[in-house]
């Protein structure tokens, strides 16, 4: 079996301190010859090894956030908790907690990427993060680690806020919504709201735009939709709603039922109504 050869990292001081315990004169000078010729010696690979990209992305944040940052975000953490989600028992995490302080150091930096890709300030950042977040968490157990994991769903969910608060016809958008929610609620009894999960609602913003671009009545859409998808048993479900086999089956409907829709303005659909689509159709692969 084979053992690791030992080795040392001292200063020069230190270094002095142990030649004069064991009574060598000169101990200092005799400290600086021995660094000098050590020099040519130095071990290379004392280093931090990163076993993964995830370690990696991790260390890094730990170096990015500062103290400063990490600490607005522990008292904003403590204060939403407290004052809007009425939690209880509360303490704020201690620098002296070396391992919980890490993991919120960690949650810092990703707080700071969602700054920095919604053009935030530091505190609204932090807060809008929390207050998305927070509200989905039902137990505090590791619960800064379980932020950290969001991030990507938080994220997501407030590009779908923002598709929602852009929508320029919002009373359409909601009135597509409620014809779509009635009628599953006629075959099955059971009412079901998707305007307080944004992530789902945005679907019907997408509509009311493939709408507007086809200058076809939403009645008549979401009813080709449910009629072409009758074959599988099931709903249209609103992410269905949006994807390119939706204008097949408004196609395969209007020729059935003999309509046909003046597409007038077809070819003058707004950029902006193109990047929105597809930010929903991206956010929902």
């Amino acid at each position: 079996m084979s053992y690791r050869e030992p080795s040392i990292h001292i200063t020069k001081s230190k270094l002095a301190e142990i030649l004069e315990s064991f009574q060598i004169k000169d101990s200092e000078k005799l400290s600086e010859l021995i660094l000098k010729r050590a020099v040519n010696y130095s071990l290379n690979n004392r280093v931090v090894v990163i076993s993964n990209e995830k370690t990696k992305r991790d260390m890094t944040r730990v170096i990015k956030a500062s103290e400063g940052d990490t600490q607005m975000l522990n008292n904003l953490i403590f204060l939403i908790r407290k004052n809007k989600l009425n939690h209880k028992g509360l303490t704020k995490i201690k620098p002296s907690n070396l391992s919980q302080w890490s993991v919120l150091k960690n949650l810092t930096q990703v707080c700071l990427d969602f700054c920095n890709d919604f053009d935030f300030s530091k505190k609204q950042g932090f807060s809008k993060y929390l207050e998305i977040g927070l509200p989905k968490i039902s137990s505090s157990r590791n619960l800064i680690n379980k932020l950290v994991q969001m991030q990507e769903s938080i994220t997501l969910i407030y590009e779908s806020m923002l598709i929602i608060e852009n929508d320029e016809k919002p009373g359409e958008t909601l009135e597509i919504h409620k014809y779509y929610t009635s009628k599953i609620e006629s075959n099955t009894g059971l009412y079901n709201s998707y305007v307080k999960d944004p992530i789902v609602y945005k679907c019907f913003v997408g509509v009311r735009h493939i709408i507007d671009r086809y200058n076809v009545p939403y009645k008549i859409y979401i009813d080709a939709q449910f009629v072409g998808l009758s074959f599988t048993e099931s709903i249209a479900t609103p992410y269905q709603l949006i994807t390119e086999k939706a204008i097949d089956r408004l196609n395969s409907y209007l020729y059935k039922n003999k309509l046909k829709i003046e597409n007038s303005n077809s070819d003058t659909i707004s950029l902006k109504g193109v990047d929105i689509l597809k930010k929903i159709k991206d956010g929902n692969n």
